[in-house]
This record gives C-alpha cells, sequence and structure tokens, in this order.
C-alpha cells in the first residue's frame, strides 16, 4: 500500500520503515538460507536471477537466518515473490491488499546511525483478502530472519505495532493468522497478543487464531510537532 509509503513507526525495541528497493538484498540474502527456505517452502535463487550483486548484500556481524513465525500463506507469498523480488517490492508498495513494513532493531545501533538496511531483522505483514469484509478479518504475517534478533520480543512488538497502524489509519476491525500447527513459538505468540484459537486445517497442518480490534485499545502516540511516533495500548 501507497499509505505507509513515508511512515516509520518507532517501537520501544524496534522500529518499522517501508520496504523499499535498497532492502531487497538482505531479504534475499535471508532467503539464501537453507534453513529458512525449507521454513517458507521457497526455492533456492542465485544472486543473478534477482539481479543483486554480491557486494551490495550487506550483512550484520551475527547473520544467521530463522523464521519465528510463518503461516503456509507466507511460505506461498515468499515463494512466489523471491523469484522476481524487486518487482514485488513495487508490488507491496503499490498494491491495495497488502501492507508491509520492515522490522529493524533499535539496540544494535540504529538510533544513532540510522542506516536501517544494516539493521533490518525481519519484517510484519497485513493480507487485506477477505472477499465479504476487507477490514474485517485482516491476515497477520511476521518473520524475524535474523537468529541473533530472536527471542527479544520483537516479533511481538511488530505485531502489535502493525494491528495498531491499521486499526487506527485503515479502520480494520479484525484479525488472523493462520500458523503452522508444529510452529509453537508463533502460536505462544498471537497468544500472547490476545488471539483465540477458531480452527484447525487439517490439510494444511496449518491452525487459525482471531483477534477482534475492539479487543484491544489502541493510542497514537505523537511528537511535538504531531508526527505519528508509535501506537500502544491504552
Amino acid at each position: 500500500m501507497l499509505i505507509n509509503a513515508n511512515t516509520c513507526i518507532r517501537g520501544e525495541k524496534i522500529t518499522l520503515v517501508p520496504y523499499t528497493k535498497s532492502h531487497v538484498p538482505t531479504y534475499h540474502g535471508w532467503m539464501t538460507s537453507s534453513e529458512l527456505r525449507e521454513l517458507t517452502e521457497s526455492e533456492p535463487l542465485t544472486i543473478e536471477e534477482v539481479g543483486i550483486e554480491p557486494d551490495r548484500m550487506r550483512r550484520r556481524p551475527d547473520s544467521l537466518t530463522l523464521s519465528l513465525s510463518l503461516s503456509h500463506s507466507h511460505s506461498l507469498s515468499h515463494s512466489r515473490y523471491a523469484r522476481k523480488e524487486y518487482a514485488m517490492c513495487e508490488s507491496w508498495q503499490k498494491d491495495e491488499d497488502k501492507l508491509t513494513f520492515i522490522i529493524v532493531e533499535n539496540a544494535s545501533g540504529y538510533l544513532d546511525d540510522n542506516d536501517d538496511i544494516l539493521h533490518m531483522v525481519g519484517d510484519v505483514n497485513c493480507f487485506f483478502n477477505d472477499p465479504e469484509d476487507v477490514k474485517a478479518n485482516v491476515e497477520l504475517e511476521v518473520m524475524v530472519a535474523e537468529v541473533g534478533a530472536r527471542r527479544r520480543g520483537y516479533a511481538k512488538e511488530a505485531v502489535s505495532l502493525m494491528m495498531g497502524y491499521v486499526v487506527r489509519e485503515l479502520g480494520v476491525k479484525g484479525f488472523r493468522a493462520q500458523i503452522l500447527e508444529k510452529n509453537v513459538g508463533s502460536i505462544r505468540l498471537f497468544e500472547a497478543l490476545g488471539f483465540v484459537f477458531v480452527k484447525k486445517i487439517a490439510v494444511f497442518g496449518e491452525v487459525v487464531y482471531a483477534i477482534g480490534a475492539g479487543d484491544v485499545g489502541w493510542g497514537r502516540v505523537t511528537d511535538e510537532e504531531g508526527r505519528v511516533m508509535a501506537y500502544k495500548t491504552s
């Protein structure tokens, strides 16, 4: 969506920034991990296949990859746009049925150097794909790709910030998460956020969790000039 093209949301531990072409080389680097490809059901790609020069791939010193929260649909979406990442980056920016932010780690130095490429650790996404009411059943996904950024509360804060943003700015009324049944960490994450079990989709090995926007109070935090800095529960 274009709505967040110029929006950064600052949280306590992380900052959400718009996904741009400058992030693609690092994103591609994440997807070269055999472990992450297995979890996302993605095929291996060469740098040349996505038009990325090797020296443009900037890596953190502790750079390893692991998916923290992946659903079947997330796996399929990664498989689709891994092939043409630059083109899909543009699609993420313009398409009205999805919205994404890159997750940037504050503690690693981002607040000092503002280098979101160097400090990016994952992404958080919304899909507006319910044919009956696109704002009533928005699908949420989150991925922490850098293993050094795991178990620090980044995924939970990223989802919370995203939920607050789309509730306040787009009038979203409810959320769901489709999670691989074996992904216990992801299930615990969404349960901790107040999501409740809805059903099991045996054919995909998934479980569905949901929450209504009215179950959580969201407040907008602004700076002295009225710019949105964060969304927090009230």
